[in-house]
């Protein structure tokens, strides 16, 4: 899978972010991480990304893939 092919939540400055790949830039940002989590799963599965949520230490929280990985 390409990296580029992830999306993040990260925790930000101004709440959470989520992020594509390793990009220092935020795709979105959400004051909420519910709200961050809901967002990034949607788009994830609507580009067969793989998800990933981080705690606000910056440790994995939980990691979902929606399926594409194989085509990348």
């Amino acid at each position: 899978m390409k990296n580029d092919h992830v999306y993040h939540v990260i925790s930000h400055p101004r709440g959470w972010a989520v992020v594509r790949g390793r990009s220092h830039r935020a795709s979105k940002l959400f004051e909420d991480k519910k709200d961050a989590v809901a967002w990034g799963e949607q788009a994830s599965r609507d580009l067969g990304f793989l998800f990933v949520i981080h705690r606000t230490d910056g440790t994995v929280e939980r990691m979902d893939s929606y399926g594409r990985e194989s085509h990348s």
